[in-house]
């Protein structure tokens, strides 16, 4: 029998999931237990630093507050953005099926590289987002820009350059770009915006 990919009306854990209610409860949580359901895999002197970080900014509580709530937001946003993107019908491109579990993949890389920027650590000003060979296709723009990524790698994820133009001026910060292996006739357009970058790879494609 002919395959075809897991879609998520078959397996709706693909989709990410939305953050929990709090109703009432929100009130009671505090700033460190707020950051921490925003990212899980923090540790609660991770969110502590994270919470200790805004203050020493000059945040007062009502400042925190507000920041924990944008930060809320944008996890909302960024999960609604990339749902539709993760339930495109599988499809075939140049023989290999791009399907939700690679787009599921890469939506789960992206908002691990937004979570990084809940909190600051040594050596944070150098992070690679790599989708490298997951069959994708086009990427939609993100509700965040991803400032701290400065390598991004999208080797062989079947993108197209007006497709991908508006992600990729989501990281301005960008000093090195992969982009081989993607049958591009043209470059993104935002690829001239990229004022930090010195490395471009953009091999095995059809550029004119």
């Amino acid at each position: 029998p002919e395959f075809y990919p897991e879609a998520v009306s078959d397996s709706p854990d693909l989709l990410l999931p939305l953050l929990p209610e709090i109703g009432a409860v929100g009130a009671q949580l505090t700033p460190a237990a707020r950051v921490q359901r925003l990212n899980p895999d923090l540790t609660l002197n991770e969110a502590i630093t994270s919470v200790d970080d805004l203050e020493a900014a000059g945040m007062g509580a009502t400042e925190v507050e507000a920041r924990l709530a944008e930060w809320a937001q944008e996890h909302d946003d960024l999960t609604r953005r990339l749902h539709p993107w993760i339930d495109t019908p599988g499809y075939r491109a140049n023989g290999r099926w791009g399907s939700a579990v690679d787009r599921r993949r890469a939506a789960d890389r992206s908002m691990q590289c937004w979570r990084q920027t809940l909190i600051t650590r040594p050596g944070q000003g150098s992070q690679h987002l790599d989708f490298s060979d997951l069959c994708l296709g086009d990427i939609p723009a993100l509700p965040v820009r991803l400032e701290h990524v400065t390598t991004l790698s999208l080797n062989g994820v079947r993108l197209t350059a007006r497709g991908s133009d508006a992600f990729i001026a989501d990281f301005p910060a960008l000093n090195t770009l992969h982009l081989n292996h993607n049958a591009l006739t043209s470059l993104p357009e935002s690829v001239g915006s990229l004022g930090r970058l010195n490395r471009l790879e953009a091999g095995f494609n059809n550029l004119e």
